[in-house]
């Protein structure tokens, strides 16, 4: 199997446990993350599945999204959270039954519109990035697995995240996201601040890489190619939600699901915040 397909067979198998899980939501107006309700993270993850959709195949985002569109093809990775506010104003649906069959509608479409396609196709995405079709649904996966624990964990419930599915995301999406050409111009100020860093990284199940992160930009080398600041392996869903900021270092590490070693440990802290994406 290719890992195009695995991508398009896991964001089908998620949209639909995440629909299951916004139908048996008993209060709606708890908090998910942030200051966001478990239904504003719904109408959220409706804006990335209509937006990621628009991008994917050429098409015209619904009236509600336009101006959130237009913002998004210009914007730098920090104004992104503009883009979002602006989404969440203009498309006030906030029931989750209803929220549910439009996000499985939006991705269902995507879907449908790429079936002959490769993946490798590019396409323009947020900040005018030319990403290939397939991270763009990966992207699209990373953001239902997120929020679908997001809001699991509101209501009380599990939205599990498996190794596979956070590898395909690790592999599918952010190693095409860093190695854009127009990611130091989308990283914005977080490129202008970067101070050098070079990171091994191990996931389970994943080719070991080397992250060198140097004057604005981010490469992805060969191990051994270059002296290592720091060493890092993990497992790939528990690494995706450190990311995230969405559990501790401490827990994982006492479990041996992250180790983080090397000569200069501490440059990871520079790492993350560069890569936290969208």
């Amino acid at each position: 199997m290719t890992q195009w397909h695995d991508i398009r067979t896991s964001l089908e198998d998620t949209v639909e446990r995440f629909a299951r899980v916004l139908h048996s939501v008993t209060d709606p107006s708890r908090l998910a993350v942030g200051q966001w309700t478990v239904a504003d993270t719904a109408a959220h993850v409706r804006e990335v599945a209509t937006l990621n959709s628009t991008w994917a195949t050429g098409g015209v985002p619904p009236s509600e999204y336009r101006e959130a569109y237009e913002m998004a093809a210009t914007a730098a990775v920090d104004e992104v959270s503009d883009v979002n506010a602006l989404a969440l104003a203009n498309a006030p649906e906030r029931d989750l039954h209803a929220l549910a069959p439009l996000i499985q509608e939006r991705v269902e479409l995507m879907l449908y519109l790429t079936d002959q396609a490769e993946g490798s196709e590019l396409v323009s995405w947020l900040g005018g990035l030319k990403l290939p079709v397939s991270a763009v649904l990966a992207h699209t996966l990373s953001e239902l697995l997120v929020h679908g624990r997001d809001i699991a964990r509101a209501d009380g419930s599990a939205f599990p995240i498996t190794a596979d599915q956070a590898r395909l995301v690790f592999e599918g999406f952010l190693v095409p996201l860093l190695t854009a050409s127009e990611a130091a111009r989308f990283g914005g100020e977080r490129s202008e601040a970067m101070k050098p860093v070079t990171c091994e990284l191990r996931l389970r199940g994943c080719a070991p890489v080397l992250l060198v992160a140097d004057q604005d930009a981010v490469a992805i080398e060969e191990p051994g190619s270059k002296p290592v600041d720091v060493h890092v392996a993990a497992d790939p869903a528990v690494m995706w939600l450190l990311m995230f900021n969405r559990v501790k270092p401490f827990g994982p590490a006492l479990r041996g699901q992250v180790r983080v070693w090397g000569r200069r440990p501490w440059r990871l802290r520079r790492l993350v915040r560069l890569l936290q994406t969208p």
